[in-house]
């Protein structure tokens, strides 16, 4: 008997033992759980029940000078989910009506509504309004054009929601947010109607055209083609578009801001403003012209070896004569040269403002030369200068602010942003009679040479046609402002490979007529 209890009496006590010590663990278990680490769980119990959300802002929509939409914003829904939970399967949605049901049962799915960027003209205006491209899957950014360079004004600062949700994931309710706040518009000097009339004169030419206001140097135009629609660029491309978006015609590039060309006879504006400043001709004054100029032992041809005869200034701006303004070339410096090139804007940099895809352009000096190709400046490159060829580069915006600047005697600048600031430009360091000398020899240009093209409309202005290779192959390219005795418009037009004789002034011409008669 006494056996028997103290068998009993031990299993008692090591069963109290194990239910004490489990009771132990169990309270320090509680402790840890409720005391120690407390504030731990409920940061972990807080994080299944409430949820942050980002509350994405609207993008500043994109407008033209008269508040026409170029660029804005339409809700498309997107379907979230979390990978790590949810097959591919799962969300492999054909119609709205399984959306609607696999969200239904799924609590790791959602639908969300995000703003999709849309471009009401497309191709008209996508080389200056550009596109936006989804970072993470949400967020738009700028990639090119306006998108881009106005990126941190239109794309507006994000908000947040602090929600409380269920075991489902469901919203029961809001706890706090900070609003976001929505991208502010940006208005530009685009006239958009303007743009679809030049891109009906243009038709599939490949080239450029850009019109600027001479009075405050607002951009009206800015126009490329060929061109690409930027709709494209909001969903997913395909192989075959992304190839046609890079095809040999380059319709992604901007030419009006980033083609570098030489302006050809255009820039004989320049060095007959030079050479009449250095007193090297006068108006009245005429040199021969045999077809060529020998200098040294070369031959330096005129326009298609033309033999032009005695020429005065206006005769030869008329005829792009070459052989005279080898002869300012004999006598003038490059450094003169080069000086007043600078003060029209050629080979300045940018003229826009802060535009990735505009090229500087080049005006090559003595120091240029020296630094590029270690070899001293000749006379050679000095004659190569004088019709514009050489190494000069040029974009057809920075001819169009020459066209600007040539109207006005002002150093206008362009800008494509609207602005209530009245624009005050300074006057051009150029004497006012030179200037009404070059003014009459751009008239007689348009009015001597290609009446039969124009309609009546008195402007002025200055072809080119620079060549670009070996082969003699060129572009086309025009400047002109008009009207003639009351300036309001700046033109330039950049045939790619023009071939058709008077093509780019014909286009000019029609441009001017909408502008001036509507």
């Amino acid at each position: 008997m006494w056996t028997k209890n103290k068998v009993f009496n031990r299993r008692a006590f090591i069963l109290g033992g194990i239910q004490l010590t489990i009771s132990a663990i169990f309270s320090y278990r509680l402790y840890n759980l409720q005391i120690r680490n407390r504030q731990k769980y409920e940061a972990l119990s807080n994080s299944n029940r409430i949820r942050v959300a980002t509350v994405m802002p609207q993008r500043g929509k994109i407008l033209d000078r008269n508040s026409t939409e170029l660029a804005v914003n339409k809700i498309s829904y997107v379907v979230l989910f979390d990978g790590q939970k949810t097959s591919g399967e799962e969300v492999d949605l054909q119609t709205l009506s399984e959306v609607e049901s696999k969200i239904a049962r799924s609590s790791e799915t959602k639908v969300t509504a995000l703003y999709k960027r849309y471009y009401p003209f497309g191709s008209i205006c996508s080389h200056v309004i550009g596109y936006t491209k989804r970072q993470q899957g949400i967020n738009e950014v700028g990639i090119s054009g306006i998108e881009y360079t106005y990126d941190h004004i239109l794309k507006g600062k994000s908000g947040k929601s602090e929600q409380e949700i269920n075991s489902k994931k469901r919203v029961i309710k809001e706890l706090s947010s900070i609003p976001q706040q929505d991208g502010q518009d940006v208005q530009l000097t685009i006239d958009i109607n303007l743009q679809e009339k030049i891109a009906e004169v243009f038709k599939d030419h490949q080239g450029s055209a850009v019109v600027i206001d001479v009075n405050n140097g607002e951009i009206l135009a800015l126009y490329n083609s060929p061109s690409y629609d930027n709709n494209l660029f909001a969903s997913r491309l395909s192989n075959e578009t992304w190839e046609n978006l890079n095809a040999p015609s380059l319709p992604l590039v901007n030419r009006a801001l980033s083609y570098q060309i030489p302006p050809g006879s255009i820039f004989k504006v320049i060095v007959a403003l030079a050479g009449l400043k250095d007193g090297i001709i006068t108006p009245e004054e005429k040199f021969s012209c045999k077809g060529y100029m020998k200098i040294g032992e070369r031959k330096f041809r005129c326009l298609k070896s033309k033999v032009h005869g005695y020429v005065s200034l206006n005769e030869a701006m008329a005829l792009s004569c070459n052989t005279y303004f080898y002869n300012i070339g004999k006598k003038i410096s490059a450094d003169s040269l080069v000086e007043m090139a600078r003060k029209f804007g050629i080979g300045g940099g940018s003229l826009i403002g802060t535009f990735k895809e505009e090229a500087p352009g080049l005006l090559p000096d003595r120091d240029w030369r020296t630094r590029k190709l270690y070899s001293e400046w000749y006379l050679g490159d000095t004659i190569n200068l004088v019709i514009g060829q050489g190494y000069l580069l040029t974009t057809p915006l920075q001819l169009a602010v020459l066209a600007a600047r040539i109207a006005t005697g002002k150093e206008v600048i362009s800008h494509i942003e609207m602005s209530n600031t009245v624009q005050n430009f300074p006057d051009i360091d150029v004497d006012h009679e030179h200037f009404s000398i070059i003014r009459k020899a751009m008239f007689d240009v348009v009015n001597s040479n290609y009446r039969k093209g124009l309609s009546g409309i008195q402007i002025a202005g200055k072809t080119g046609t620079p060549e670009i290779n070996s082969k003699g192959e060129s572009h086309k390219l025009f400047i002109a402002y008009g009207p003639y005795h009351n300036p309001r418009y700046a033109i330039s037009v950049f045939m790619e490979h023009g071939k058709a004789p008077r093509q780019d002034v014909a286009i000019a011409n029609e441009i001017f007529q909408y502008m001036l008669e509507r």
